[in-house]
């Protein structure tokens, strides 16, 4: 294996530390994202410190490429300003090319290239019609991973978006953004152009492409 090894949430796994393949970072808009995120499981000690192991197995089905992006059903959110406020929508980010990110406060991964990518493209002048949202999605350390740590990583990381928190669902092992997008755990990237449908999701996202599809406002940029 080439290429470094960094920390990512998996939540098919149990008791193991998932290892996401980084291709490359020297700049944040040239990574190699054509072979998606690579898990490496690697056994450990299952302790507070450990940010990479996930909570179960599972058979869930991962990414909703080229469908329509289901509703957000988070009830909690903060305001790019950090205020407590209603819940986001689809509707009202608008018609217009949408990014999601979901993450977890203890996910290292997320800190490591989740973020930092989210933050480059926040701030990268071709973006500024984007509307971002980030979305704490806590399938594991809910003592940890709380809606507390909202404010934390939006200042760490000065992103003036709303970001929103949701634990596991009443029903199931995973929150329901989790279940109606098909994620594979976090850091997680979803991207939907102006008619609502689905065009990247991942541990990872290929920027070239998604600006490129703002530059041509087209749902089907190749």
């Amino acid at each position: 294996m080439t290429g470094k090894t960094s920390s990512c949430c998996d939540p098919r796994t149990r008791g193991i530390t998932v290892g996401y393949r980084d291709h490359s970072f020297t700049s944040i808009f040239n990574v190699d994202t054509s072979g998606g995120a690579r898990p490496v499981a690697k056994r450990t000690r299952r302790r507070a410190s450990s940010v990479g192991f996930g909570i179960a197995r599972t058979a869930m089905a991962r990414s909703i490429a080229g469908q329509s992006a289901p509703e957000l059903e988070v009830s909690y959110w903060i305001d790019a300003a950090g205020n407590e406020r209603q819940p986001v929508t689809l509707k009202e980010l608008g018609a217009r090319h949408r990014l999601l990110f979901f993450y977890q406060h203890w996910c290292s991964g997320c800190h490591s290239h989740g973020f930092p990518t989210l933050q480059a493209l926040v701030k990268e002048p071709r973006t500024k019609c984007v509307a971002y949202a980030a979305i704490q999605t806590v399938f594991e350390g809910s003592s940890v991973n709380t809606p507390g740590t909202l404010p934390l990583d939006q200042e760490r990381y000065g992103l003036k978006i709303p970001f929103g928190h949701e634990d596991r669902s009443s029903l199931g092992l995973y929150p329901t953004t989790m279940e109606n997008y098909r994620t594979g755990g976090t850091p997680w990237f979803v991207a939907i152009d102006p008619a609502g449908i689905v065009r990247q999701d991942g541990f990872a996202i290929d920027v070239h492409r998604f600006i490129r599809a703002i530059a041509e406002n087209s749902p089907t940029v190749q």
